[in-house]
């Protein structure tokens, strides 16, 4: 859904659900390439749907996020009171994540998990998630900062932390590396790893 992870793919949104006309592949399930076809041209996005496993980070690092440690603003990700969940219930959550903070937090719901960047992001005070999430995992924002432990702008000037905007715009890492909109340029087909 993002385009700068997955360029123009970004529109066909991040459950892996095939557009594919091969008949043999169920569109309306998940894990399933866009297209059936022999390319070169795979958006990022799509290798994240599986290699994005903790704790080893794999392509997280490269987007400039690592997984949540279940305690950042955690006060936005787990209700208040717990609900106690049918064995059905429990299974289906840890059938799609394995971890036991997922029994508990509010991104055992699915409808939760997939709004989580879009609805919970702007409420937070101190990271923010990542628009993909397999296997059910949250990912959060790495930024910038210096070793006093102040959060730092591109150009290596500190932001001021109580700032309720701070995050608006930003990009983990920025700085350290070019960031998706600066390498995908949509009217450049030699435009880096997201060319269409």
């Amino acid at each position: 859904r993002d385009p700068r992870h997955s360029g123009p793919y970004a529109q066909f949104g991040h459950t892996g659900k095939s557009q594919t006309v091969d008949p043999t592949i169920n569109k309306d399930e998940s894990g399933h390439p866009l297209k059936h076809e022999f390319t070169r041209a795979i958006p990022t996005s799509q290798c994240m749907i599986c290699h994005m496993h903790q704790p080893n980070s794999f392509l997280n690092t490269y987007y400039g996020y690592q997984m949540w440690s279940y305690e950042t603003d955690g006060d936005k990700m787990f209700a208040e009171e717990q609900e106690e969940k049918s064995i059905k219930e429990q299974f289906d959550i840890l059938d799609r994540n394995p971890e036991g903070a997922a029994q508990r937090g509010k991104w055992g719901d699915r409808s939760f998990l997939d709004g989580v960047a879009a609805e919970v992001n702007k409420d937070l005070e101190h990271t923010q998630f990542a628009d993909y999430h397999g296997h059910g995992w949250i990912f959060r924002g790495v930024f910038k900062t210096d070793r006093k432990g102040n959060l730092l702008d591109k150009d290596g000037e500190v932001v001021d932390y109580d700032d309720p905007k701070k995050f608006e715009g930003v990009m983990p890492k920025l700085g350290s590396a070019p960031t998706a909109l600066e390498v995908y340029d949509p009217a450049n087909p030699n435009a880096g790893c997201f060319r269409p």
